[in-house]
């Protein structure tokens, strides 16, 4: 998950805004939406995770269950 994450982050070839626009200004890229929105639901769960194992009796919200726990 780190790896990613810290490819985009530091703009290394191939990991920057242009490759995920597939230009040289920003537009709607479907498939670079859903790739930032499963990391974003990747790093949620690993903090979650981590969270819990400080903090056994956390809970998570409802809503938050429909969209961290679904097929990502």
């Amino acid at each position: 998950m780190y790896a990613p994450l810290s490819d985009y982050a530091h703009s290394r070839p191939d990991f920057t805004s242009g490759e995920l626009w597939s230009s040289n200004g920003p537009v709607f890229v479907t498939a670079a939406f859903h790739l930032c929105f499963d990391m974003q639901i990747e790093t949620f769960a690993g903090c979650y995770l981590l969270t819990k194992i400080a903090k056994p009796d956390l809970g998570i919200g409802r809503q938050a269950q429909n969209i961290q726990f679904k097929d990502h």
